[in-house]
């Protein structure tokens, strides 16, 4: 789990991206904290097609959305600051358990 303020440690963001760029399947899970401390897990998990699904859970999150969403993602780039940064982006779907 990142910690307040923490980033993303660019071995772990370049893995997937590779992993995606090849269009293998690979999976990362990274849990950051909401400003007030709340755990926020974020799966990307790289396609056979070289998209990514990105599925975000905030139901721990009391402030947030609480809810678990999937999208699929055309575009991804590691940016050192904020970590995986996706675009093209399909809606975000509600994911039933």
């Amino acid at each position: 789990m990142l910690r307040q303020g923490e980033v993303l440690p660019a071995s772990a963001a370049d893995c997937l991206l590779g992993a995606a760029q090849a269009k293998r399947v690979a999976t990362l899970t990274v849990t950051a904290p909401t400003t007030e401390g709340h755990p926020i897990p974020t799966r990307y998990g790289s396609r056979a097609d070289g998209r990514i699904d990105v599925t975000v859970d905030t139901r721990t999150d009391p402030y947030g959305e609480q809810a678990l969403t999937r999208r699929t993602c055309a575009t991804a780039t590691h940016d050192p600051a904020r970590g995986i940064v996706v675009s093209d982006c399909t809606e975000p779907l509600r994911v039933e358990e």
